[in-house]
């Protein structure tokens, strides 16, 4: 072994080994650190395939996570889309002496909704405009002649998208202009 590992470094042993129990010392010493590497070698081994489970495993999780049948945001972000809700009602029912308390409630819910942005959503709760069918679901109506049938009114619950996919069903209230 120690031949060998002279070989591969370049050394060749001398021809007339003056000290023959140095050699074999330093033989013995060196067939130690190679086991020792060789051990070492193994735990890291081990280690790595470890590792490469956990990653594998965790990659899984995640995936599993993305692409499981449920796309439904995560129960926090389902309360931040119903505090905004809740945020808008309230900043309708202001009347003009409570325009600052208004301008507080629209300046909490700008901020809520770059939150919500950050996390690659998109909350849709506009009023005034026909609710389209694959994110409303019309859950009432309302009388308002100066408006067309069919007309959001007010919104009961927001809906919220992650690019074209529908994360959050919406609620609407639709006017209808005969009782």
């Amino acid at each position: 072994m120690l031949d060998r590992f002279r070989a591969l470094f370049g050394q060749t042993p001398p021809a007339n080994d003056s000290e023959p129990g140095v050699a074999a010392d330093l033989g013995a010493d060196l067939e130690v650190r190679l086991k020792m590497i060789a051990r070492a070698q193994t735990k890291i081994s081990v280690r790595l395939d470890e590792l490469a489970e956990l990653v594998g495993t965790n990659h899984r999780s995640v995936l599993d996570r993305l692409d499981g049948p449920s796309q439904t945001p995560p129960a926090s972000l389902d309360e931040i889309f119903d505090a905004l809700d809740r945020l808008d009602d309230a900043r309708r029912t202001l009347g003009a002496e409570q325009a600052a308390v208004a301008d507080g409630l629209a300046a909490i819910g700008l901020r809520l909704e770059r939150f919500i942005a950050a996390q690659g959503l998109q909350r849709h709760a506009d009023t005034g405009v026909v609710p389209q069918g694959q994110r409303f679901r019309v859950v009432g109506t309302q009388y308002n002649p100066d408006l067309a049938d069919g007309i959001v009114t007010q919104i009961v619950r927001s809906a919220a998208t992650r690019g074209d996919t529908l994360i959050r069903e919406g609620e609407v209230i639709v006017n209808k202009r005969t009782q």
